[in-house]
């Protein structure tokens, strides 16, 4: 006779550093909120765009669209303590009091008020009449609430911990509880963090994994060296000329992540004012704009690996659960041109000219050019942009 034994499923991921502190309000990297989902529940979760439950198991929304009530299901922490509609009510409260991230919420009824100072906390637009009710009343009517509440900064806090630990809080296993699908039980600074399955979530029989394993590698090549080797299970590629190599050995998979490849120009002027009032002038933005083949750098240099950028917000992105930006937004299109139409370039940058009292582009003053990335990469968008800079 004998026993089969299931082998215990762990997933085992690198993280890029900067995990100093897990609490919602604090840490608001986006790279890390898969930690934070799986740490905490928010009242509601969206997955692939569309809305499922989270703690709140139903809701309601008043006629005008401004007064949410979501009605808790029965759940405890990890230390035992019920959630409440008031860990609710605390969360949000430190969250427009501490965190940098707080505007994007500022639809909630005073919340930018208690940012400021102006009113106190028990007056803001977020209340728990019982323990197992929390209302949301905003200022206007936002149908993408639903997608800012499935966030995690949207998720519950605990008082009584934060009080405890003070400045500690978030910082350490121990300062945290945990009410979502895992528990962080191990936490090593600089090192890995171990999370296990959460027997009391209440989707619990959803969660097919035991454990996840978190490994700190702010070097990438480290992240590349551990995934070669087989000790982590995801690596995301540095280049194109990187997913090529995966993708021939059928370890890649391409999805929309809804992420910008930018320029930003300092607008202030790099403490010149001369340079402060070209760089302010919308002649000159348009005039690089225009300049700018994104299309062409995205098939040539990306070999189809992108979609040019016409606005700052991708068209993948929900606005609210079961519609993207793209499918709503009449201004998609309209800013940015997809190719560069250099006629018009000229245009701009003759109007700078005249306005700055110049006779020839030649006057114009040097820029710094600074980035990240290495200009002698060719696939990198810092040599492209060179390239259309110094024509």
């Amino acid at each position: 006779a004998f026993c089969a034994v299931a082998a215990e499923k762990v997933l085992y991921l690198p993280a890029n550093g900067g995990l100093d502190n897990l609490d919602p309000r604090v840490l608001t990297s986006t790279s890390h909120q898969l930690i934070q989902f799986a740490m905490f529940e928010p009242l509601v979760r969206t997955h692939a765009g569309e809305l499922m439950p989270g703690m709140a198991e139903s809701w309601e929304i008043s006629e005008d669209g401004k007064t949410y009530t979501f009605h808790l299901r029965d759940a405890k922490w990890s230390d035992g303590a019920p959630v409440t509609g008031g860990d609710f009510v605390h969360a949000f409260v430190r969250m427009f009091q501490i965190c940098p991230a707080s505007p994007i919420y500022d639809d909630i009824y005073n919340g930018a008020q208690l940012r400021a100072g102006e009113v106190p906390p028990e007056e803001l637009g977020v209340q728990a009449p019982d323990d197992k009710t929390v209302v949301i009343t905003l200022k206007n009517p936002a149908p993408y609430f639903f997608g800012l509440i499935g966030s995690s900064f949207g998720s519950p806090g605990r008082e009584d911990l934060a009080q405890k630990f003070g400045d500690g809080y978030g910082a350490t296993a121990e300062s945290l509880a945990s009410c979502g699908p895992f528990i962080l039980t191990e936490w090593k600074h600089e090192d890995k963090l171990v999370l296990e399955k959460n027997p009391d979530y209440w989707n619990a029989d959803k969660i097919k994994l035991d454990k996840v394993v978190v490994y700190i590698l702010p070097d990438e090549q480290a992240r590349r060296n551990m995934f070669d080797n087989g000790e982590v299970d995801y690596y995301i590629p540095r280049s194109e000329a990187e997913a090529v190599e995966y993708e021939a050995q059928g370890l890649l998979r391409r999805y929309v992540r809804g992420g910008i490849r930018d320029l930003h120009i300092n607008r202030y002027g790099q403490n010149d004012p001369v340079k402060a009032k070209i760089l302010s002038n919308p002649n000159f933005m348009k005039a690089i704009s225009y300049a700018i083949d994104r299309k062409g750098y995205i098939d040539n240099v990306l070999q189809g690996n992108g979609v040019p950028a016409t606005v700052q917000t991708p068209p993948v992105h929900a606005i609210y659960p079961g519609k993207t930006w793209g499918e709503v937004s009449t201004n998609y299109g309209k800013y940015h041109p997809e190719s560069a139409d250099l006629e018009k370039s000229k245009e701009y940058m003759d109007k700078v000219l005249e306005d700055m009292g110049y006779s020839s582009v030649d006057e114009l003053p040097e820029f710094d050019f600074l980035t990240s990335m290495d200009p002698e990469d060719p696939k990198d968008v810092a040599a492209y942009l060179l390239s259309v800079f110094s024509d």
